[in-house]
C-alpha cells in the first residue's frame, strides 16, 4: 500500500501527505492534487500515522524507496521495490505497535471547557510540522496559541491571523495546515 500510494501520487511528496492519502483524510491538499480519487486513498486505516511513519522508515533504510533531498522531501520508488509493487515478492517489516493517547498529554493546564479532541488533532499538527522541520514544537506555536484556536476555531485565515502568537510569517507558513487541521477534527467530532 505504502509503495503503490508512492506511486499513485507521482514520486513527488513526502511521508505527511502519502499518510493522509492512506488513512483517507481530505485535506485541502489531497483535494487540490485529486487524490481522493486513487485506489489507494482511504486503505491504510489499519495502522496509524505513526505506525504509516515506521513502514515508510523501514521502507527508505531498505532501499526500497529514497527521499528526494532537492525535491522538498518527497519519496521515490527505488528499482529494487519494482518486484514488490508487482507482487513477485514479500517482505517483512516490524509493526510498531499503536500508541494509546492519553488525553491531556501536556503539562499545560487547560480549561475545563476545552475541546480535548480538537487540543489534540492541533498538537499532532504542531508535532508532524516540527519533526519534518527538525524544531521542537513550541518553535511553531506556543500552547497557549493551540488554546486560543481551540476557543476561537478561526474559519479562515483572517481570523487565524487575530490568534495572539501568529504573525505574518507564521500565519503563510502555518495556516493553511491547521486551519486544515481544525476542519478535519471538527468532520471526525460530527461523525
Amino acid at each position: 500500500m505504502a509503495l503503490s500510494a508512492v506511486a499513485r501520487t507521482g514520486e513527488r511528496f513526502g511521508v505527511n501527505h502519502l499518510i493522509d492519502v492512506l488513512k483517507g483524510k481530505e485535506t485541502d491538499k489531497i483535494w487540490q492534487f485529486d487524490h481522493h480519487h486513487l485506489p489507494t486513498f482511504g486503505v491504510g486505516d489499519a495502522l496509524d500515522n505513526n505506525q504509516w511513519r515506521s513502514v515508510f522508515r523501514q521502507l527508505v533504510g531498505r532501499g526500497f524507496l529514497s527521499v528526494d533531498l532537492q525535491g522538498f522531501g518527497g519519496l521515490k520508488l527505488q528499482e529494487k521495490c519494482r518486484p514488490l509493487l508487482r507482487g513477485e515478492c514479500d517482505i517483512a517489516l516490524r509493526l510498531d505497535q499503536k500508541q494509546k493517547v492519553a488525553k491531556r498529554q501536556t503539562k499545560t493546564s487547560l480549561p475545563d471547557d476545552i475541546n480535548v479532541g480538537l487540543w489534540e488533532a492541533l498538537r499532532d499538527c504542531r508535532r508532524e510540522l516540527a519533526e519534518e522541520q527538525g524544531v521542537p514544537p513550541y518553535v511553531i506555536f506556543h500552547d497557549s496559541t493551540l488554546v486560543e484556536m481551540c476557543s476561537a476555531v478561526p474559519r479562515n485565515l483572517d481570523e487565524f491571523a487575530n490568534l495572539s502568537g501568529v504573525g505574518e510569517r507564521k500565519l503563510l507558513k502555518y495556516g493553511e495546515q491547521f486551519l486544515a487541521a481544525l476542519r478535519q477534527a471538527e468532520r471526525e467530532h460530527l461523525e
